[in-house]
């Protein structure tokens, strides 16, 4: 493909108009007889050097990105040039355990501290199952559940104790909400959580655990027997509705006379019973104090893991990037013989093409010359041709190209073959250098308490 603009006489002629500008000139029997210079002739030769210096401007910038090409391929590729990548990785492998080693320490060693805490705690309460608690996502949803049934149940009892109440639907709602708030709440809050310690291995626990699940039985059946019996001491339009409810309460506390207020009853414990059992897994574990420890081990765990991976991550980024080197530098060295030919290629054809270029324009150029004459000759009064139209125009000579001062050599056969068996040997360095680090800082180990773990 040649770099060189095409060159057409008819592009040329219009550009420069030889033929109007040796009429202009001959018109005024210029150039004179015995002029050295003609001044048209040398507007044609100045336009025509322009053009051979456009083309001397691009043979010299293609000849300078050559020479760079070559020089690039041209750096000795001999036997031992791959070692220097071992030391560069074995460097930065050696950087990327400084860095991780303390660190690592560190956390295995707070890792391994709370595991013995963890294992202690179960053995010295007598615990031989896994933590079961909720998770963060499932404590939320049981609170907004807890919350939507308060409601629920505010707007049932609310109902339910207005159609007795002198007080109306406000005083129904009052009523309601009050009790839902103890209903609900107090499990949840107070005896689901301090009733786990029934489970608890200490006996003084256990009784308080035991007291306090079953003060919550006994809290939970008054307050919803309690309001049923309300509910029915209201609808009688009882003068004294409390006083009504706590003499019924007394003395018959199972004896509802209507559906309603056996639903009430039956809704109040469901919702209590609901509670309970939130307040007991909301709060954790149900043995009190396992879902601590536990929980400290998972994140000291979680802490190493990540550091691990970290640490992990890099030590393969450093073998990636060396792994990469040590295969570019194998390709460069396969790819240099031919690559060097073909830029040596280039070369000759350009020069080649640059001379063709050259003669074709100093052919162009005196077609142009000898146009101008013609047409100034045709049109002088004097009838006689100038002295400075006597010669042939010839176009002066383009300068030399650059003469390189050395001269590139190709990598031998001998040389790749030691250099493919060297990179086989780099390749088998670099992974034992990865596989090494990795032993040092632990991360070849199924788990953080294994034999290759960080001391």
């Amino acid at each position: 493909m040649n770099v060189f603009p095409d060159l057409h006489l008819e592009d040329l002629r219009a550009e420069i108009e030889p033929k109007a500008l040796g009429r202009q000139l001959g018109e005024r029997d210029r150039p004179m007889l015995d002029a050295v210079e003609d001044q048209g002739q040398a507007k044609i030769s100045q336009f025509i050097a322009q053009k051979k210096n456009e083309a001397v401007q691009l043979r010299d910038e293609r000849l300078t990105e050559i020479d760079k090409g070559l020089a690039e391929l041209d750096h000795p590729l001999l036997p031992g040039a791959l070692e220097s990548v071992g030391q560069q990785a074995l460097a930065e492998f050696g950087d990327v355990e400084q860095r991780h080693a303390e660190y690592l320490r560190s956390d295995l060693q707070e890792w391994r501290k709370r595991r013995e805490d963890y294992l202690d705690f179960k053995e010295d309460n007598g615990i031989s199952r896994e933590p079961d608690y909720h998770s963060t996502f499932r404590r939320w949803m049981g609170g907004c559940g807890l919350a939507a049934l308060l409601l629920l149940e505010s707007a049932l009892n609310g109902g339910f104790l207005a159609e007795g109440s002198e007080a109306g639907l406000f005083g129904g709602w009052s009523i309601a909400v009050g009790f839902s708030a103890v209903n609900i709440l107090a499990p949840f809050a107070l005896f689901g959580p301090l009733s786990r310690y029934v489970r608890h291995a200490n006996l003084g626990l256990k009784i308080a655990g035991g007291a306090c699940l079953l003060t919550w039985v006994l809290l939970a059946l008054a307050l919803n027997l309690g309001l049923a019996h309300y509910r029915e001491a209201s609808e009688a339009l009882a003068e004294n509705p409390d006083s009504a409810m706590v003499t019924r309460l007394l003395a018959q506390p199972f004896g509802l006379e209507t559906a309603a207020s056996w639903l009430l009853l039956v809704l109040g414990l469901g919702f209590s019973v609901l509670a309970f059992y939130e307040g007991w897994k909301f709060w954790g574990d149900s043995y009190p104090g396992y879902r601590g420890v536990h929980l400290k081990m998972t994140e000291a765990r979680a802490r190493l893991d990540d550091l691990r991976e970290e640490a992990a991550d890099e030590l393969k980024e450093v073998r990636v990037k060396w792994l990469a080197t040590a295969q570019e530098t194998l390709d460069r060295a396969r790819m240099q013989p031919a690559e060097t030919r073909r830029l040596l290629k280039s070369e000759s054809d350009l020069l080649s093409m640059f001379e063709d270029h050259i003669d074709q324009l100093g052919s162009l150029g005196a077609m142009l010359i000898e146009e101008y004459r013609v047409a100034n000759h045709a049109v002088r009064s004097d009838g006689v041709v100038p002295a400075s139209h006597m010669g042939a125009w010839t176009l002066e000579s383009p300068p030399p190209h650059r003469v390189r001062t050395w001269e590139p050599k190709l990598v031998d056969d001998s040389v790749l073959a030691t250099l493919q068996a060297e990179h086989v040997e780099t390749v088998r360095v670099l992974n034992t250098q990865w596989e090494t680090a990795q032993q040092r800082l632990g991360l070849a180990s199924q788990s953080p308490g294994g034999e290759n773990a960080a001391p």
